[in-house]
């Protein structure tokens, strides 16, 4: 276990400080998937409640508690549940220490596990349309929230309005005026509060439109625009130029194509992004961005990194208009 999962701890001292920061650091990884600060303290604050007195002891404790529950899951994903009947009990022993709400969610039970793995294999491209409605709204208020999801749900299977048009119309999403409701690609597990919405997405084939669906932000339609085998993870360098006051998109295109001449001929790659990457974060690490998954960067950064297929190869140039850069 200690060789096949490699995380590193913060200070418990430094915990209590930390929280109070804007700042959002990993306290651990398990095979190279960070479990942030956020994450914890949620899920410690949660299930302690008033009792949640964020002493040395209390976190330690808990920390080392959810560490544990971690690193089992990822074992059963890793061993394809071959071994699940025998650390079963374990992960039980660990929600019933744990009680909290993420996990409850998540169903930390004889098939969380299973289902987990099975979901991770498949990347879901969504669109929802989106009925505003809190957690803890009043009964009335949830079932006007609630109508009017299925009277959407009702003009849809009319075939009167198309769900983009209509998510453009009625949608609390803000952004579905843009881009019509469409979410891109997800993959389990979803945070915490979004297990209903999770069950729906796996649960609808291709084209298929779901009744409304609650969580803790309120109703979603979901609509599934396809399914693909999951891409996982990749691990990339980058060199980015930039477009800003003294580089004109035109001269940033220019400097880019020069660099992959040069790589063209040769040139280490880690070398040319430590002299001409304008990242100023990655640059000196010689273009290291690190390991990553779907929605973690733009569409064109991600495709393009997925795309490669062999250790050393890279990209052309790519254009992120954005952020008017050539990464």
């Amino acid at each position: 276990m200690k060789n096949k999962f490699i995380y590193t701890l913060l200070s418990l001292f430094l915990i209590q400080t930390i929280f109070a920061q804007k700042s959002d650091p990993v306290l651990f990884t398990v095979e190279n998937n960070p479990i942030h600060l956020s994450e914890f303290k949620y899920i410690y604050s949660k299930t302690n409640g008033d009792k949640a007195d964020f002493s040395k002891k209390s976190l330690e404790e808990y920390l080392d508690l959810y560490t544990k529950f971690k690193l089992k899951v990822q074992k059963g994903k890793d061993l394809k549940l071959d071994t699940l009947d025998s650390y079963k009990k374990e992960l039980e022993g660990y929600r019933q220490q744990l009680a909290g709400s993420y996990l409850i969610d998540k169903e930390v039970t004889d098939k969380l596990v299973e289902e987990a793995y099975q979901r991770t294999k498949k990347d879901v491209s969504i669109s929802h349309i989106f009925f505003s409605c809190e957690k803890e709204a009043p009964a009335r208020d949830t079932l006007a929230v609630y109508s009017k999801a299925m009277d959407a749900k009702r003009r849809l299977d009319s075939g009167s309005i198309t769900f983009e048009n209509l998510a453009k119309e009625v949608s609390d999403d803000k952004s579905a005026k843009e881009n019509g409701g469409l979410l891109g690609y997800l993959t389990a597990m979803l945070p915490n509060g979004f297990y209903n919405l999770e069950n729906g997405i796996y649960s609808l084939g291709k084209g298929q439109v779901s009744a409304p669906i609650r969580t803790d932000l309120g109703y979603h339609v979901i609509k599934v625009n396809d399914i693909r085998d999951a891409r996982g993870e990749v691990e990339v360098a980058h060199i980015l130029v930039r477009k800003n006051e003294n580089q004109t998109y035109e001269q940033g295109k220019i400097k880019i194509d020069s660099i992959y001449g040069l790589l063209q001929k040769g040139s280490n790659f880690e070398e040319s992004a430590k002299i001409f990457s304008e990242d100023k974060t990655t640059g000196s690490k010689g273009g290291y961005v690190g390991v990553f998954g779907i929605n973690k960067y733009e569409k064109a950064f991600e495709d393009a990194a997925f795309g490669l297929t062999k250790d050393g190869e890279y990209t052309k140039a790519i254009p992120i208009i954005s952020r008017m850069a050539y990464p």
